[in-house]
């Protein structure tokens, strides 16, 4: 059995839950894509997981996952021209250079596919 804190990288009241191994991998997962960085003549893994479909990466020779903030709720990502874009939920794009040593994100708001419908009886 493994403890799970749902957490975000910020002080949260949130409960534990404890999981299986398999059940926790299959909470902790959501995608993972795996993209060559022809700048560097590497490859590199970008994972989004959980709590709150959160961006990780790591590149081939590092020790741990760099977790890219801020935000949350990540469906997809692509990685072009040196950039990592990440879509969210919200219609929001992000933008990430990896080949920075400090990752800062730029915001595309697309807005468009998150909305809902409210029907009226």
């Amino acid at each position: 059995m493994y403890e799970y804190l749902w957490r975000t990288g910020t002080e949260e009241p949130y409960t534990p839950s404890i999981f299986t191994a398999c059940a926790l991998r299959e909470r902790l997962f959501y995608k993972a894509f795996m993209f060559s960085n022809t700048s560097r003549g590497s490859y590199f893994v970008v994972l989004i997981h959980n709590p709150f479909r959160q961006l990780s990466f790591a590149q081939v020779g590092d020790d741990k996952w760099t977790w890219l903030p801020p935000c949350t709720a990540y469906l997809d990502c692509i990685y072009v021209d040196a950039l990592l874009y990440a879509i969210t939920s919200w219609g929001e794009i992000h933008a990430f250079d990896l080949n920075d040593p400090i990752f800062y994100c730029k915001d595309y708001h697309a807005g468009i596919l998150y909305w809902s419908v409210t029907l009226h009886t």
